[in-house]
């Protein structure tokens, strides 16, 4: 059965009633109290999103893969709230293609580097050399 309560643009409400009620959850006059202390313990739960870690220097994939290993510690034991833990999943997953892309993107400047240094004629063992080479020619 539909719930009986009629919204303030004349609709009625499309939820279905509670088991031999005339109203959902959410209407039900007899379930304010309900309602409200459900509420009071939501507000709650969402004020635990402060956490008081120290500062991490962040230097690689490697510790960003720490940082999600103790979030998800933190989240199993319910010491974090979700969102908070999405965040920190998401600033990790930010991370991870960062460093990735910074990796792909020094890949790219070796391989250059030792495409131009055959292109001369001579092979380079290290970047140092490369530029010593490059300076006196």
């Amino acid at each position: 059965m539909q719930c009986k309560f009629t919204k303030s643009n004349n609709k009625q409400c499309q939820a279905r009633a509670l088991k031999n009620q005339r109203y959902c959850f959410f209407h039900d006059p007899k379930k304010k109290k309900i309602r409200e202390r459900a509420s009071s313990i939501g507000g709650k739960n969402s004020k635990k999103s402060i956490l008081n870690l120290p500062a991490k220097e962040i230097k690689g994939i490697s510790d960003v893969i720490e940082i999600a290993g103790e979030t998800v510690n933190l989240l199993r034991k319910g010491q974090i709230h979700a969102n908070l833990g999405n965040s920190i999943f998401k600033g990790c997953k930010l991370l991870v293609t960062s460093f990735e892309t910074k990796e792909e993107q020094e890949l790219i400047e070796r391989m250059e580097m030792l495409e131009n240094s055959i292109q001369r004629g001579f092979f380079i063992e290290n970047e140092e050399q490369y530029k010593s080479q490059n300076q006196s020619n």
